[in-house]
């Protein structure tokens, strides 16, 4: 594939936050700690569309403000996989490119202290942590542009998949308590339940559009179902259902979901909407959903 890579890395400073220390200390001067995570991203661009892919997150050593220097920067960055050489580099909001490496640390030192003598809150702590992200920019023709922004998606989609899921698993827990099953009372509004602590993360939109959005939530309510929604309480609410013994001439009809004729000594149950089924096909249908295939009927567990 035809890309082409600039030689130039931008480096891009935030503050992440303060941590406390021991009553009594401050931060004045240059005596409190700094703690730098390192960030390396790929921004693929064709035309006015850009893309970034996260390379690389990790946390270098803590060291005092006044003692970090290019050599104790480098020993981190060097046990630590760090896919950048920082050769070239452009500081936020500056095209020039830094003369030397001595000079990002410069640049990461004038930050933090204009950051301390402008940010009064941090007082009483004595470590400021910065996230330094490191991006460098990957021009791309259109076709691979697209190839790369799905793989991203793709590998996004998983992770934060994974993320929502601890987040619905842990409100429910807490929702339902330690009767697990009553969820089945709160299913007609499950779906809402979950679409809510999906809107409610943020940075999860960042590459996913609405189908996406839809697709997330509709997986994350049948995990839900399936986790949530024990075969021994649908068993349960089945005892409120008819029971049908078909006779001789009833024996043409057909089951509306495996789509199979009732056969002599068939258990089929009768749902109030008087849809009926199999035993085992209705009952696998109310783990998915409380309601009719048919008619959409929804069944309330007090049916």
């Amino acid at each position: 594939m035809d890309s082409s890579i600039v030689n130039e890395i931008y480096a891009f400073p935030q503050i992440c936050n303060a941590k406390r220390g021991p009553a009594g200390s401050s931060i004045s001067g240059n005596n409190f700690n700094l703690e730098i995570n390192l960030i390396a991203k790929h921004a693929y661009t064709c035309g006015d569309n850009t893309i970034e892919e996260c390379h690389f997150n990790a946390t270098c050593g803590t060291y005092k403000y006044k003692s970090l220097s290019w050599n104790i920067f480098d020993k981190d960055i060097s046990a630590s996989d760090f896919p950048y050489t920082l050769e070239k580099v452009k500081w936020d909001g500056v095209d020039k490119i830094l003369e030397s490496k001595d000079d990002l640390i410069q640049r990461i030192l004038e930050f933090v202290r204009a950051l301390e003598n402008f940010t009064p809150p941090y007082q009483d702590d004595d470590t400021i942590c910065v996230n330094l992200i490191f991006v460098k920019k990957v021009f791309v023709p259109p076709e691979e542009f697209e190839l790369t922004k799905m793989n991203i998606i793709f590998y996004y989609y998983e992770n934060i998949a994974a993320i929502l899921w601890n987040k619905v698993c842990d409100k429910i827990k807490g929702y339902l308590g330690e009767d697990s099953s009553s969820l089945y009372e709160e299913f007609q509004c499950l779906k809402d339940f979950v679409e809510t602590i999906v809107k409610e993360t943020t940075n999860w939109k960042t590459y996913l559009n609405e189908d996406c959005e839809m697709v997330l939530i509709n997986s994350l309510v049948e995990v839900a179902r399936r986790e949530f929604m024990p075969l021994p309480a649908v068993r349960s609410i089945m005892h409120y259902l008819q029971k049908v013994d078909f006779t001789e001439n009833e024996l043409t009809e057909e089951c509306s979901i495996c789509m199979s004729r009732y056969l002599p000594g068939s258990e089929a149950y009768n749902m109030p909407c008087n849809h009926s089924f199999h035993s085992g096909c209705i009952e696998t249908w109310l783990l998915k959903t409380p309601s009719c295939l048919m008619c959409r009927f929804k069944l309330s567990p007090i049916e």
